[in-house]
């Protein structure tokens, strides 16, 4: 389940939850959400008022020596703050342009939007205003500088086609669980106001001269830079571990953890398959309709095989944003099974005519320069 943000380094939880509150993430990580978003305000309003002083004192002349030699335009605060030996960041979250996917309508999939609805009500949250089909086998929400900063809900075609209905809901209370608890509104800026500021101080050219590490602008964002690392990382494995305990209370310990097994296989199989695809050939149906039968031809034995394979394997370098794998699957194995009628039952029914979302979802996908790699999420995300 989603998140792909790079937040810096991050810690795990306390003890795993048995039947404790699901609002209980601990006072630290109530005090650092609490950090959070004092930083945001603090911030601007800090370096602005440094870059005054600093002005004041003698700062004027190389702002002017460089605006003199056309290197900075003195209009521009993020020039002049660089300048000084700081870094000015944007505080407001910008309307973003990425394509999301197929918007979807309750006429093409009457029976996921039922589902949507019910989930919800037992959240006591309202449905997202917005679903979008999308193309890679992740699922996510989006809850500002979307659509007019309406939330939405984002499900890949390719992991409803091998969840079963039960994994589905896990996943679906998962997501809702972030946009009722307005998760993603809440990280946004710290999120972005963390990447930026490591793109900034991290990859530089060269080491910042003796004067330039005595700039108070350059301490401060140091020191603002090491309070997001500390703090964003626990947060957001936190607001994860919260989903996931309340997805597991709700429909059940064994469906999230099969839904977190199935996730991490048909992340690297999907991305195979995309990687040799060959558009141009007549002879193979379109890249969703292939993924479908593919997974459904894999025999049981090899499925189990890649299961224990992920099960027993690192699956490579911690994800900032989310607990490790085995983590979390234990920390849901402790709420109880919740068994129904429709165990086996494919998520895929969910949707109205099959084959003919695939194909546009198809369309739309190949209609983009490239398909981005880098939105694949790692293993159990």
């Amino acid at each position: 389940m989603r998140t792909n943000q790079q937040t810096g380094n991050a810690a795990q939880l306390g003890d795993r939850p048995t039947s404790a509150p699901l609002e209980a993430t601990g006072l630290g990580l109530t005090t650092r959400s609490v950090v959070l978003d004092g930083l945001r305000y603090l911030y601007p309003v800090i370096t602005a008022l440094l870059t005054g002083v600093m002005l004041l004192l003698g700062g004027i002349f190389p702002v002017l020596a460089r605006w003199l030699r056309d290197e900075i335009d003195v209009r521009n605060l993020r020039d002049v703050v660089r300048t000084l030996g700081g870094f000015w960041i944007p505080t407001r979250v910008h309307q973003a342009t990425e394509d999301l996917g197929m918007p979807l309508t309750r006429g093409q999939a009457p029976r996921l939007f039922d589902e949507i609805t019910t989930l919800s009500k037992k959240l006591g949250t309202r449905p997202p205003k917005r679903i979008y089909l999308t193309y890679l086998p992740c699922c996510g929400v989006v809850d500002q500088g979307y659509s007019n900063n309406q939330p939405g809900l984002m499900l890949g075609l390719p992991l409803i086609d091998v969840l079963t209905l039960p994994e589905l809901r896990a996943v679906l209370v998962h997501e809702l669980a972030h946009l009722a608890r307005r998760d993603t509104a809440r990280t946004a800026w710290a999120i972005r106001f963390v990447e930026t500021l490591d793109l900034e101080l991290e990859p530089r050219t060269e080491a910042p001269g003796f004067w330039e590490q005595l700039s108070p602008l350059w301490i401060w964002s140091r020191l603002s830079l090491a309070i997001g690392h500390a703090c964003l990382g626990p947060v957001v494995r936190g607001q994860e571990s919260r989903a996931d305990r309340l997805a597991a209370s709700i429909v059940g310990g064994d469906a999230v953890a099969s839904a977190l097994v199935k996730t991490a296989m048909v992340q690297p199989l999907f991305r195979e398959v995309l990687c040799s695809y060959e558009m141009k050939s007549d002879a193979l149906p379109n890249l969703y309709a292939l993924f479908r039968q593919f997974w459904g031809h894999l025999p049981e034995s090899l499925l189990t095989a890649m299961r224990h394979q992920i099960l027993s394997s690192n699956n490579g370098p911690t994800d900032p944003a989310h607990p490790d794998l085995m983590d979390r699957i234990a920390a849901v194995q402790a709420y109880p099974t919740r068994a129904s009628g429709t165990q086996t039952e494919s998520a895929v029914r969910t949707l109205g005519d099959v084959a003919a979302l695939e194909a546009q979802l198809h369309v739309r996908l190949f209609k983009l320069d490239r398909p981005e790699p880098s939105i694949f999420h790692r293993a159990g995300s």
